[in-house]
């Protein structure tokens, strides 16, 4: 079996960083890592919002990319919110009036009395 070279010791290599099918900028961490792949591999704005708020993401919880761009994953362009609900939310439309999670459902009357 031949060991094939990693990275930029790869004669393919044109630099960059890899990006999973999805859109989402992938970083080698190794398998022993908890938000690793049975590759060694972990989405990097998972990686750097863990470092953000010092501690594990935890079960549901879900990173925003404030400006929308799945590659930025500066830590100032990242929100963590609590559940695919809250995630969602970040990305309706404001004009569409929607209410937020958790918000109160308005009574509407009926004008059949």
């Amino acid at each position: 079996m031949t060991k094939h070279n990693a990275g930029a010791k790869n004669g393919m290599w044109k630099g960059g960083r890899p990006v999973a099918s999805n859109g989402y900028v992938l970083i080698r961490v190794g398998v022993v890592h908890h938000l690793a792949d049975v590759r060694g591999y972990a989405y990097e704005h998972r990686v750097v919002a863990e470092e953000k708020l010092g501690r594990r993401l935890v079960c549901g919880e879900q990173v925003h990319h404030i400006n929308g761009d799945k590659a930025d994953n500066r830590p100032e362009n990242l929100e963590v919110e609590p559940s695919a609900r809250h995630h969602h939310a970040k990305h309706r439309s404001v004009a569409r009036g929607l209410r937020e999670p958790d918000a109160p459902n308005p009574v509407v009357s009926c004008a059949c009395g």
